[in-house]
C-alpha cells in the first residue's frame, strides 16, 4: 500500500507482517493511518519516502493516541517540523 503526497514529494507505504489478521483489520488500520498522514501532510518537509509497519498491538490505541505516536516519530525522524 502506498500513499503519495505529491506536491511535496513524499511518499508512504505500509507495510504488514504476513499474519496480522485478517483483511478487515488490515484494512481499518490503514485507513486511519491514511487519515493521520493526510491531517499531517501540512506540517511535514518535502523529499521523503517512510515505511510504517504497525506492531502487534496498533489497534488497542485510539486515534489520538496512534496520532501523537506518529507525529512524535515523524518528528524523531525530521519529517514533521517541531
Amino acid at each position: 500500500m502506498r500513499i503519495s503526497l505529491d506536491y511535496k514529494n513524499i511518499k508512504i507505504g505500509i507495510s504488514f507482517y504476513k499474519n496480522y489478521g485478517n483483511a478487515v483489520i488490515r484494512n481499518k488500520i490503514k485507513r486511519k493511518i491514511k487519515s493521520i498522514c493526510a491531517e499531517l501532510k501540512s506540517e511535514m518537509n518535502n523529499g521523503f519516502c517512510i515505511i510504517i509497519r504497525p506492531g502487534n498491538d496498533f489497534n488497542s490505541y485510539s486515534y489520538e493516541q496512534l496520532k501523537l505516536n506518529i507525529r512524535s516519530i515523524l518528528q524523531q525522524a525530521g519529517v514533521v517540523n517541531q
